[in-house]
């Protein structure tokens, strides 16, 4: 009789053997704009929208509204992109009506916002009284 472990093995490999854009970085200091995921959801969910894969695009959508950015560089960036993607047509931009989780897209965007600036906060230069 072998003896019992409490290990389960899962079904999907390790972490050190996902690619390097899909692992997430170590925490260790705040990221720089090369480390931050926002980057990579936004390359993924304009080609999920160019090559018509729009279960994708649907996933991407989610990851980038509660992925959200770690960096302000990758605030900005994503908040260009939202912009331009209300501005684009109907069949390949984000609605207004959309909704995640049962709360309208722009809601759930605004509370990731929310989160990632009080996060950001030691990026910011210390203010000095005058």
């Amino acid at each position: 009789m072998s003896e019992a472990t409490n290990v389960v093995q899962f079904p999907f490999p390790r972490a050190s053997a996902l690619p390097d854009k899909v692992r997430r970085k170590s925490r260790g200091g705040p990221p720089s704009s090369s480390q931050d995921r926002i980057f990579n959801y936004i390359a993924g969910h304009r080609e999920a929208i160019t090559t018509g894969d729009f279960s994708a695009a649907k996933l991407y959508t989610r990851c980038l509204i509660i992925g959200g950015a770690t960096t302000r560089k990758g605030t900005i960036a994503l908040a260009n992109y939202l912009a331009e993607l209300i501005r684009m047509p109907v069949r390949d931009g984000i609605h207004l009506d959309t909704q995640i989780d049962g709360k309208p897209w722009v809601e759930m965007f605004l509370y990731t916002l929310a989160g990632e600036l009080r996060r950001m906060g030691s990026e910011f230069p210390k203010a000095t009284k005058k």
